[in-house]
């Protein structure tokens, strides 16, 4: 699809043919999932469609509907646009004091460092014993 296709369509066909393309992309990926995929190039070509389609959906929301392009929806309605997501306010506090951390003695951690290992088991409980001369 062209870009200069996407600029000759109406508002109504743009959102039609937007929840064609996506119905195809996800199509595609369930095929993929459970059979064999005859065309994988289909899936960008796919992507690239649908970013075509939503940025001439927000270039005619921004331009105040579709009056630039001249094209009116059957409803004579330009699409509203979606409410702006609310900012979360931002306090500026103080960063919190960071709490000093016990330090262990030095003779602990030496004592740690300085451990014996557990010993080898040994392969059998036979004692050795020394021949006498």
């Amino acid at each position: 699809m062209k870009s200069m296709e996407v600029h000759k369509m109406k508002t109504e066909e743009l959102g039609v043919e937007l929840a064609r393309l996506r119905n195809d992309l996800f199509d595609l990926r369930s095929q993929g999932v459970t059979e064999k995929v005859e065309d994988t190039s289909r899936f960008p070509k796919i992507r690239k469609d649908i970013a075509r389609l939503l940025t001439e959906q927000t270039a005619r929301l921004r331009a105040g509907g579709e009056a630039g392009n001249g094209k009116q929806s059957a409803a004579g309605e330009a699409p509203k646009a979606k409410p702006a997501a609310k900012a979360k306010a931002v306090t500026t506090k103080a960063p919190a004091a960071k709490k000093p951390t016990a330090k262990k003695p030095a003779a602990a951690t030496a004592e740690k460092k300085t451990a014996k290992a557990p010993a080898a088991k040994s392969g059998g409980t036979k004692k050795t014993t020394a021949k006498k001369a």
